[in-house]
């Protein structure tokens, strides 16, 4: 591949990754549009019907750790490939569902498929694509993932307008047929995935990694339900401990652990994942009170709230390619990071300046300067990241990122929803943000926004800070330059 250009097989590498990338993102957006419908179908609550978004995060999170480390034995092509078939299977056993129950179980099962996709793609990405065209690759990857959740919302209300609720999960099946085929086709010829032959698989080490993250991200979702101070929280959250703990200490007396603790030693790598985390959180958890906001706040229409709600996919789709080139062209990923970081913080100030009226133009001015800085972040964090780790160590690290995020998305909805609803009161256990005042609900908010600042402005302080190891950044550069995976 040439330097700075992309040829066929560079595109046919990305049209791969993108396609695992788009059936993710467009599952769970036109799963999310569906949950009222679904409630209805099965006559649930909404307690129980958001299981089924719940579980699939659940899966993705608890296994991404352990197909990036069994990515890195095997070789990322088959996880990601087997990916494909377990998503295909479990999509169409959830459309033919019969009862609530049984469609949990096959939602669980897809989470399974989704985590070996995106516990692989990264690597993929680096093994393929050369250092200096890196960056467009990312965030050709975050376009399509932006196209993909603005299209599940569109075509989630066409099938279940026009069709029926079993097409939200059936739409999936030629996404992960097409994966399949191209995969077979293109990437399970080559012999460059990285693969480490003779390396036991750790189970003892994936049995306690998925244990302890399975009862923590439970925990979390069932404190707000249950109580913070319930014993089914608290106990969840000392079971989750004693796993997490058993895993570490099991982890660091092996000799081919099932992740190896040295990759978090370059302290560049390890700050730049805590960028990702704090920025993710505040991402998410803003995501998460908008509508209540301009809900409660300010009585916004659904279609108002939908139209704001929509400008952070937009920008990603749009400003990713120009965040992609800049990466490459000035090869300081770092630095447009820690721009990006100052913006985040910026526009998260801003937000408290949100008034009880308040103009339109300045709600979208702040959620267009939100939206660019964290499209500049996550683009050039990811290749800062990737930069960072040896060739044997690519399908963990992809796999550290993707539990980076899934990660963050669970505490940051409920980090945020805790500040958030922190002063309210309800007279009934159960009962909803309605009858809150108004002061309330926009102090609230506030406070979620500060705290969102705060947090931000810990993960810049560390990339300022923490500076890469020349020596080590011009040893990666090279190998990658010439090609040596």
């Amino acid at each position: 591949m040439a330097e700075g250009k992309i040829d066929k097989k560079g595109y046919i590498v990305m049209a791969i990754v993108s396609t695992g990338i788009f059936m993710c993102n467009i599952d769970a957006s036109m799963v999310n549009i569906a949950l009222p419908s679904l409630a209805k179908v099965f006559n649930v609550s909404t307690s129980i019907v958001s299981r089924i978004t719940l579980l699939d995060l659940l899966a993705i999170t608890s296994f991404v750790l352990v197909f990036g480390s069994l990515s890195d034995i095997k070789g990322v092509d088959r996880i990601f490939a087997l990916g494909f078939i377990i998503s295909a299977s479990s999509s169409l056993l959830c459309g033919l569902s019969p009862d609530i129950n049984i469609l949990l179980i096959f939602r669980f099962i897809h989470g399974i498929g989704e985590a070996m996709i995106l516990s692989t793609y990264g690597a993929i990405i680096v093994a393929n694509i050369p250092s200096d065209i890196r960056g467009r690759a990312f965030s050709f990857t975050s376009v399509i993932g932006g196209i993909a959740l603005a299209a599940g919302s569109f075509f989630g209300g066409i099938f279940l307008k026009y069709f029926s609720w079993e097409w939200i999960f059936l739409s999936n099946i030629p996404f992960s047929i097409a994966g399949i085929i191209l995969v077979k086709s293109f990437l399970q010829n080559e012999k460059n995935n990285n693969k480490i032959k003779n390396q036991p698989f750790d189970f003892p080490g994936a049995v306690f990694s998925f244990l302890g993250l399975f009862t923590l991200l439970s925990a979390l979702n069932m404190g707000e339900e249950n109580g913070w101070k319930s014993g089914i929280t608290i106990g969840s959250l000392v079971i989750a401990i004693i796993f997490i703990i058993l895993f570490i200490t099991w982890e660091k007396k092996q000799e081919f652990p099932m992740l190896n603790f040295s990759i978090f030693h370059n302290l560049s790598f390890t700050v730049a994942l805590i960028g990702d985390f704090v920025v993710l959180m505040t991402l998410e958890g803003c995501n998460f009170l908008f509508p209540f906001y301009f809900d409660c706040a300010h009585g916004f229409t659904t279609t108002k709230i939908s139209f704001l709600m929509m400008i952070y996919p937009v920008l990603s789709t749009v400003i990713s390619p120009l965040a992609g080139v800049m990466s490459d062209k000035y090869g300081k990923p770092r630095i447009i990071c820690i721009f990006a970081m100052v913006f985040v913080i910026i526009s998260s100030i801003m937000f408290t300046f949100l008034s009880i009226s308040p103009s339109l133009v300045y709600i979208v001015f702040s959620l267009i300067i939100f939206g660019t800085s964290i499209t500049f972040f996550f683009t050039a964090n990811t290749c800062f990241e990737m930069s960072q780790v040896s060739p044997q160590e690519e399908g963990i690290t992809s796999a550290i990122i993707s539990f980076t995020s899934n990660l963050a998305s669970v505490v940051g909805i409920c980090l945020f929803e805790t500040v958030y609803s922190l002063n309210f009161s309800y007279s009934t256990p159960g009962k909803t943000h309605i009858n809150i005042p108004l002061a309330v609900h926009i102090d609230g908010f506030h406070n979620a926004c500060y705290f969102a600042a705060i947090i931000c402005a810990v993960g810049l302080a560390g990339m300022v800070l923490t500076k890469p190891k020349k020596s080590a950044m011009r040893k990666t550069i090279i190998r990658l330059k010439t090609g040596r995976f």
